[in-house]
């Protein structure tokens, strides 16, 4: 095929143009436009855009579901009125009285550890009932990554002894990692929660953070850490299905790379960040002085209970505001109290409790 080569003297920046005798104008080899080469930070951004694609404001509700009803009013004066040492909430093997459960009756006080052992309880019930984005799921308590927090730290075998062997396989019982996803809470001293989201699927670990990564991820490795060590022994003892057509392909976890998939902050209450961020890197024993967890992130608990709620491996579905979590604190409360799994028969219309032996999500893999 022979090529007839035609000036163009519509573009003297190109030196010619090549046409096939069908006439067809090819575009030319040499590109005028400059080239753009987008960051690693404009790449993040594009990834993540189609994930959370409506932002909502902050100052803004997105739902009534985090009002407090009418029917609600005589439950949180019940809990108001409660003295320090009265059990609130009895779950079973979670139970809450008043001094515990009185950090969702005040609005700048720090979600404990009890307080959200029993909401990650109530989620498990009601992650029991339906699926998930890609499949099922596992939400695990902060009792239990106190222990994996705890068995990271490096240790001598020689100091170890017969106590702390028998302490060690009792806590191999409440690892218990069955879903496809698995959401651990993270504890920074008492004073900041976020989440890290094992998904087997992906293989990749997802840290959900309110205050978006503001303190690091320093506790996470450590948990990370002594989760491995459980997990390489309960390997070895023939416990786990690894491999093809399993919902878990390896258990190399310290090898999967660590996501951030919120591209932004979602937390705006609570201390200066700055501030709080450099002592705790300085002296982070001093954070737990009652000076400093007075200042603590107020809603981070909050936000660490609505992340497990509502991440499906992708985005948030459906996504919230902080005027939303600020408005769940006192309805959290009360459907806590107010649940059927709740044993205490002193709560407010105790007559359609009943009593739960065995809840169907501390046994089966939902």
């Amino acid at each position: 095929i022979s090529l007839h080569v035609q000036d163009d003297k519509t573009n003297t920046k190109v030196a010619g143009r090549v046409r096939p005798p069908s006439g067809r104008q090819s575009k030319p080899h040499q590109d005028t436009e400059q080239y753009f080469y987008p960051t690693q930070k404009q790449k993040q951004r594009r990834r993540t855009k189609d994930n959370f694609p409506n932002w909502p404001d902050p100052k803004q509700s997105t739902s009534d579901d985090y009002m407090i009803k009418p029917s609600d009013y005589e439950t949180i004066e019940y809990m108001k009125q409660a003295s320090a040492d009265d059990i609130l909430v009895d779950y079973g093997n979670f139970r809450c009285n008043k001094k515990e459960l009185g950090c969702l009756l005040n609005p700048t006080e720090f979600i404990n550890s009890e307080t959200a052992n029993v909401a990650i309880r109530l989620l498990k019930e009601k992650w029991y009932k339906r699926e998930r984005e890609d499949g099922s799921i596992y939400l695990e308590t902060a009792y239990a990554s106190k222990m994996l927090w705890r068995d990271g730290t490096p240790t001598d075998p020689k100091e170890k002894t017969e106590e702390d062997e028998q302490k060690d396989e009792a806590d191999q019982d409440q690892i218990n990692f069955i879903g496809r996803r698995v959401f651990l809470p993270v504890n920074i001293t008492d004073s900041h929660w976020y989440v890290a989201v094992l998904n087997a699927r992906k293989r990749e670990i997802q840290v959900l953070d309110s205050l978006n990564y503001a303190f690091g991820l320093k506790d996470l490795e450590r948990m990370l850490d002594g989760l491995q060590k459980h997990l390489n022994r309960l390997n070895k003892q023939g416990f786990l299905q690894i491999g093809p057509g399993q919902k878990w392909k390896d258990i190399q976890i310290k090898k999967w790379p660590i996501k951030k998939p919120i591209p932004r902050r979602m937390q705006f209450d609570g201390y200066n960040t700055d501030r709080f961020f450099s002592i705790y890197l300085t002296s982070p024993h001093i954070l737990c002085s009652n000076h400093y967890q007075n200042q603590c992130s107020y809603s981070c608990g909050l936000f660490m209970y609505k992340f497990y709620d509502c991440w499906n491996g992708t985005t948030l579905s459906p996504n919230f505001s902080q005027k939303d979590i600020t408005n769940l604190r006192l309805k959290l409360g009360a459907d806590l109290v107010n649940n059927e799994l709740n044993r205490e028969k002193g709560s407010p219309g105790n007559s359609k409790f009943i009593n739960v032996d065995r809840p169907h999500s501390e046994d089966e893999d939902f």
